[in-house]
């Protein structure tokens, strides 16, 4: 099994982020598969790997788009980061890239 530090890509890591990490979230648009809203993603996804450390780093403040989604279809094409889950409904959300329009 490979070590951490050995992933090429470490912002391609799909991670559990907790709703608490999200801010400023807001209803955008229904899509064709569910609702689109976008957030500001506090810590942001994984950017690289620290060696001193031992330890990833991220991106940082970041927006974002949460998609919930009600198809198997996936996201078609767009980078996702992570999941989380919506308090208000307990539905599942993927954590996209944000996009200007979709």
């Amino acid at each position: 099994m490979p070590k951490l530090e050995q992933c090429s890509k470490p912002e391609n890591i799909v991670e559990w982020v907790p709703y608490e990490n999200f801010k400023d979230v807001k209803y955008e648009t229904k899509g064709g598969v569910g609702s689109i809203y976008s957030a500001i993603w506090t810590d942001g996804w994984f950017s690289g790997w620290d060696n001193k450390n031992k330890q990833f780093t991220r991106i940082g403040e970041k927006q974002t788009m949460s998609h919930i989604m009600f198809s198997s279809q996936g996201s078609r094409g767009i980078q996702c980061h992570g999941l989380t889950r919506f308090p208000k409904t307990e539905d599942f959300m993927l954590v996209l890239d944000y996009m200007k329009k979709w």
